[in-house]
């Protein structure tokens, strides 16, 4: 992001061929800057999980995430919050019309193979 005219290029190139992009880690660092993402033909937006960690307990990074899922209802981006552990951040992340959320509390990191298997358990209320 250093060269963000050379970045939205490439991005621009790679999103004429049909490949689907998401910004990691949205809210940290440089390369979250509004005024840029509107120009970039990203799809997704993944909010990081020092947010989504103390979402509960902390009024300000509840503040931060409500404002990030806010702000990219606008371009139509989807949103995805990183590192849900809990089901009272996945009720937050409701009440904030999350779209998307993942982390440990749905399931630990698999292996290919292994998410088949997620899908067949007959619990899947969460």
């Amino acid at each position: 992001m250093q060269d963000v005219e050379g970045t939205i290029g490439i991005l621009q190139a790679l999103s004429a061929l049909g490949i689907r992009l998401a910004i990691t880690e949205f809210g940290m660092g440089f390369h979250s800057s509004v005024s840029d993402l509107k120009r970039m033909p990203v799809n997704t937006i993944k909010i990081d999980r020092a947010f989504v960690r103390d979402l509960n307990d902390n009024p300000e990074n509840f503040g931060i995430v409500a404002g990030l899922v806010n702000m990219t209802r606008d371009p139509g981006l989807k949103v995805v919050a990183v590192g849900v552990e809990s089901r009272e951040q996945l009720e937050q992340l409701r009440v904030l019309r999350c779209d998307n959320a993942q982390g440990r509390f749905f399931s630990a990191p698999l292996p290919a193979e292994g998410i088949q298997a997620l899908f067949e358990k007959p619990d899947n209320s969460r």
